[in-house]
């Protein structure tokens, strides 16, 4: 079975199923633009050792600490105190033609890096319950998902292409980060039924994941929260 993580802020028109909030807090965990995000509880402080605060963020399910990694940041990965997190959502991917791949266009004048998710992968080493994502949108790449929510077959296709991206990068998830449903963002495509089309599309993500998931847990995070009150407007 997938594992469904979604934002109460975004999704409260689908209030079965959801409860965590997400509270964003800055750590120097990474350099530069990366985010820590605590789901629910703080981690304690203890005197444990690496190994054991792993097992605990991993075996303790009562919180996630997830790390989102700009990948047009030239930083080392290395350098992620990996096993201090649950999740790293890797940023970003786009939606080309309705589905979702990597795109060859800049980014803040920086492309993407194809060693990259290698990279993030070898973290694994270190923390071996360690959750690999892909962010797919953002501020910049946001301006197809209104149009690949709207009807039923536009989000079959995303969210089938959604799985054999997955798939292909070996991932363990993946992150929608629609900025904004039913607002313009960065001059965007918008309707006003975006925000029902919204929980659609998870729900076809979701179910696109949990076909193509065998042992491995597939994790959707529906990020969006710190705008929440603009959707919470529509």
């Amino acid at each position: 079975m997938s594992q469904i993580i979604l934002n109460n802020d975004l999704l409260m028109e689908s209030k079965s199923n959801v409860s965590e909030y997400f509270i964003h807090i800055k750590m120097n965990v990474f350099k530069h633009s990366t985010w820590i995000f605590i789901v629910l509880f703080s981690i304690g402080c203890s005197n444990t050792t690496n190994k054991e605060k792993s097992d605990q963020l991993n075996g303790d399910k009562k919180y996630r600490v997830v790390g989102y990694v700009a990948g047009y940041r030239d930083f080392d990965f290395a350098k992620i105190q990996a096993q201090k997190l649950t999740h790293i959502n890797y940023a970003f991917a786009n939606v080309i033609d309705g589905k979702v791949m990597f795109d060859t266009t800049n980014i803040d004048n920086t492309s993407l890096k194809t060693n990259d998710l290698n990279a993030l992968h070898k973290l694994k080493e270190v923390n071996p319950d360690l959750k690999i994502l892909v962010s797919v949108g953002g501020w910049v790449w946001s301006g197809n998902f209104s149009d690949v929510a709207l009807t039923m077959e536009s989000r079959l296709k995303f969210a089938n292409s959604a799985a054999d991206f997955v798939k292909q990068y070996q991932l363990d998830g993946i992150d929608i980060d629609w900025e904004y449903p039913n607002q313009v963002g960065a001059g965007n495509t918008h309707r006003e039924e975006d925000v029902h089309n919204f929980t659609l599309l998870m729900k076809s993500t979701r179910e696109a994941l949990q076909v193509g998931a065998t042992r491995t847990t597939r994790t959707l995070f529906a990020d969006n929260c710190n705008r929440s009150r603009f959707y919470l407007c529509n």
